[in-house]
């Protein structure tokens, strides 16, 4: 039976992910940080059966490294999909958390929120600034570290390069540990899919678009680079609030998109191999019902050599 090595496994996306793959009767491998988290995931997707779970940090360098070791070495089982479903709320309290051993004396516990999710961080003076931007954020999803401080020029570096580290440079990191195993077992029917958010797109949240943006170029090259493997590569670009279901109930959240709805689109990426190298659209409830997608090479400037 194929196998889904989900990393990033315990958010949102994660467990959609997971429910996709149990659906299209293939097992998981999923990457948590502790027990605490499998739990979390047990209880969300529901079930324990077909998934193994396996501890590492995603957003170390060798984190997702030493899995693929462990799989190399028989300790655990083979994978032949990849998914990587970004890191969502527990990547932002470790920011928050190392933004405040860091800058204790300007830090101040604010509440806000953003498309019905409450986040805490501090400076004050920015959080009338953050709260303009709830219309632009309450249908955006929250791909990786949701890092709001604005303007972009008042960001400091060590904010930025973690920020960058846990939304882009853990992507690279699994990427690169993973895709030359694939390449090596030879499966024809291999895939690799990365989630990628909305805020690349509006510019909204300050280092967060920006390492989305990052996201979106490590897309282009991997759908150039694997276009003639055996590894089918896509990005699942999502523009909608996706939530654990257990948090959809009620009429104030009957906006929000299901994490066992979201599953269908990755349900269809897995059946259909003829969407490669593709950006895959999630903007709206409504593109649950035909998956939308786009090849991501398309429309390049034939003028240069590179876009031939």
């Amino acid at each position: 039976m194929e196998r889904v090595l989900v990393v990033g496994a315990t958010g949102n996306i994660g467990v959609s992910a997971i429910i996709a793959a149990l659906r299209s009767k293939r097992e998981v491998l999923a990457l948590v940080r502790n027990q605490a988290a499998t739990e979390k995931l047990y209880r969300h997707v529901g079930t324990k059966t077909g998934i193994t779970t396996v501890e590492a940090d995603a957003t170390s360098e060798e984190g997702v490294q030493s899995v693929v070791d462990r799989v190399r070495a028989g300790k655990l089982p083979s994978f032949q999909h990849v998914y990587e479903a970004g890191k969502n709320e527990t990547s932002w309290n470790l920011l928050r958390e190392k933004e405040k051993e860091r800058q204790p004396d300007i830090w101040a516990r604010k509440k806000c929120t953003h498309g019905s999710k409450r986040f805490s961080w501090g400076f004050a003076s920015r959080l009338d600034g953050v709260r303009k931007q709830s219309s632009l954020t309450k249908e955006m999803s929250i791909v990786g570290v949701w890092n709001p401080k604005n303007p972009l020029y008042t960001v400091d570096l060590t904010s930025y390069r973690e920020t960058m580290k846990i939304n882009a440079e853990s992507a690279f990191s699994a990427y690169r540990a993973t895709i030359p195993y694939l390449l090596e077992q030879g499966n024809p029917h291999s895939t690799w899919t990365m989630v990628t958010g909305g805020a690349g797109r509006s510019g909204v949240a300050g280092v967060t678009a920006v390492s989305q943006g990052a996201l979106f170029s490590l897309a282009a090259v991997a759908s150039r680079e694997l276009d003639k493997t055996n590894v089918r590569f896509n990005e699942a670009y999502l523009d909608y609030r996706v939530e654990y279901d257990a948090n959809c109930d009620g009429e104030a959240n009957a906006w929000k998109m299901k994490a066992s709805d979201y599953a269908k689109v990755y349900e269809a990426i897995l059946a259909d191999e003829q969407v490669k190298g593709c950006r895959v659209t999630v903007e709206s409830p409504k593109d649950l019902e035909k998956l939308r997608y786009q090849k991501k090479l398309a429309q390049l400037n034939t003028a240069n050599s590179w876009g031939q």
